[in-house]
């Protein structure tokens, strides 16, 4: 499901910084991937815990490893998804 295109709408952000309006938009996108993935029993626990450490880093003021682990969780939550289409090995 890599071509999926989770839809991020378009945001006015009031953040103080344009790093800290991308890390917010990448963190909602991740979010909504890792959900799904968690609602159709697809979740890796890495993409829970890079969504966690987004959270974290963005709290923190560091935007840039915010960007970078939101990232990895919504790529991982995807792979999760795409997984979940392969058949069941014996």
């Amino acid at each position: 499901l890599r071509g999926i295109a989770l839809m991020t709408p378009l945001l006015v952000c009031s953040a103080a910084s344009a790093g800290e309006c991308q890390a917010r938009c990448a963190i909602g996108s991740a979010q909504r991937a890792v959900a799904m993935a968690r609602e159709q029993g697809a979740l890796w626990t890495t993409a829970a815990a890079a969504m966690l450490q987004a959270q974290r880093a963005l709290e923190q003021g560091d935007c840039a490893t915010a960007l970078d682990l939101a990232a990895r969780a919504r790529e991982h939550a995807e792979l999760g998804l795409e997984q979940k289409t392969y058949p069941a090995v014996k």
